[in-house]
């Protein structure tokens, strides 16, 4: 409860809203606790996994989305982006640590797309459907973060996919 002041005066929070919000962030969470390596640089490898996602939740809520359904989508496009990082880094030959800059790099984006999605949301009805504003901020992060690791792939990373 508390995004209670948060919300706009005659939107609820739907049980479901909540229990979605809660699952899309632990599933950010146990994308980094699965990717950090497990010795003793767990925790700072974690930090440098997981912490990003937060900065842009973060700013997703100060944004003014005014949904949980906001941030739930935020924190889905940003589990789904890290997953596929780590997958197409942990594919190739030599997994190069400085690779993991590319997702730092790759963030504002995410950051990008945050914005967009809510310009997009600012006319829509604070009491609509949850799915429709989840999915236009997942929609818009992914957008975010494709076109920026596009920019990074045909500048200074080597985006191979051999």
């Amino acid at each position: 409860m508390a995004f209670r002041s948060w919300r706009p005066l005659g939107c609820r929070t739907t049980v479901t809203e909540t229990h979605t919000y809660r699952a899309c962030v632990v599933s950010g969470l146990l994308v980094a606790v699965l990717l950090a390596p497990k010795d003793y640089t767990f925790l700072p490898n974690l930090a440098f996994l997981w912490l990003p996602q937060l900065a842009v939740l973060l700013l997703a809520w100060f944004s003014h989305a005014n949904r949980l359904a906001a941030l739930a989508g935020t924190a889905l496009a940003m589990a789904t982006y890290l997953a596929a990082f780590g997958a197409w880094l942990f594919s190739r030959p030599h997994a190069e640590s400085l690779a993991w800059l590319g997702y730092l790099f790759s963030l504002p984006g995410a950051a990008f797309g945050v914005f967009m999605a809510a310009a997009i949301c600012e006319g829509m009805d604070p009491a609509g459907r949850m799915f429709r504003i989840a999915s236009t901020f997942a929609g818009a992060v992914l957008v975010g973060i494709i076109l920026n690791q596009a920019v990074l792939c045909a500048t200074v990373l080597h985006c191979s996919l051999r």
